[in-house]
């Protein structure tokens, strides 16, 4: 830097400095323009950002939310579907069409053909198939043939199908039945429904309640029985 006085001169030494900016007045305003610019851009993307991860997360939000009302829909469905079955298995009555389905089952196992559809509902329910015999001397009396059946739920059309079929030909107290003796079996079907615990054993009344026991025998091994009604 250097000073002028008239009729003499002379050099002044400054301090260095590790960077130095000349500039103009209109070269300054350029600068806070630029400056003023990349900040109003950097604020806009900011913006434009927040705004993009607020809409995704409400959109997953979203999702979630239709995925759970989804869920709830699906469980009260089969929370619907659960209560009609068990208000259907309520009202469920053994009928003479479920005795003639399992009739009409037997006979075509002999004549190797598949029962025919049957037209009654199909609720889950336990159920047993028994099959008797008419005595050859007392026409009026019939013996215990065979009788096999679950106290799982079971859908009652493939439950009479297998049970018909188990009972006659797999129970292991009696022979086989044979085709010879269809004239003269009698068929009887209990749907078991409505189990409730009993105070005593003689808490039920017989051709209207079936019986379910269980006991432990001398292994200590849980065992049950049952009398239909």
């Amino acid at each position: 830097v250097s000073t002028q006085s008239t009729g003499s001169s002379k050099s002044i030494p400054t301090t260095s400095s590790p960077f130095v900016l000349n500039l103009s007045l209109f070269e300054l305003r350029l600068v806070v323009l630029a400056i003023d610019w990349c900040c109003s851009s950097f604020l806009s993307f900011h913006s434009l950002f927040s705004s993009d991860s607020h809409s995704q997360q409400t959109s997953s939000k979203t999702n979630a939310k239709s995925l759970s009302i989804d869920s709830a829909e699906k469980t009260q469905s089969s929370k619907l579907d659960s209560e009609s079955n068990m208000n259907l298995v309520k009202e469920l009555r053994a009928t003479k069409e479920h005795c003639f389905y399992c009739f009409d089952t037997l006979v075509n196992h002999f004549q190797g053909k598949p029962p025919h559809k049957p037209l009654f509902e199909n609720a889950d329910c336990p159920l047993f198939v028994s099959w008797h015999k008419r005595d050859t001397k007392d026409l009026s009396e019939y013996h215990l043939r065979g009788c096999i059946g679950t106290f799982s739920p079971t859908k009652i059309h493939e439950g009479l199908k297998q049970y018909a079929i188990s009972s006659a030909m797999r129970d292991s107290r009696f022979s086989a039945v044979k085709k010879q003796e269809l004239p003269n079996l009698q068929c009887s079907v209990s749907l078991l429904t409505n189990f409730e615990e009993v105070d005593s054993i003689y808490d039920w009344e017989p051709g209207v309640h079936g019986v379910w026991i269980e006991f432990e025998d001398l292994t200590g091994r849980k065992k049950t029985c049952n009398l239909s009604s």
